[in-house]
């Protein structure tokens, strides 16, 4: 009677292709960062004395968007 020969390696591609998911969760862990333990605390407001601006916020924000608008299509576009 002759010896039996060793079983083929026909299950190697499937064995990597389930071992892969595994090494990638693995590869991807990490410890998660601590949270601190309590939030920073909020600076004091401004006092009631301290004078109001002149323009409100929103007025002057838009006229500076509009100023650089204008700075922005005003200059020459560059020649190939």
């Amino acid at each position: 009677m002759q010896p039996s020969k060793p079983p083929k390696r026909e299950h190697k591609p499937m064995r990597l292709a389930l071992l892969l998911p595994a090494l990638m969760l693995t590869a991807c862990a990490h410890n998660s960062p601590v949270c601190p333990p309590e939030s920073p605390r909020l600076p004091t407001p401004p006092s009631v004395s301290t004078p109001q601006p002149l323009v409100p916020y929103s007025e002057s924000a838009s006229a500076n968007i509009k100023r650089w608008q204008e700075r922005l299509t005003s200059t020459q576009m560059m020649q190939n």
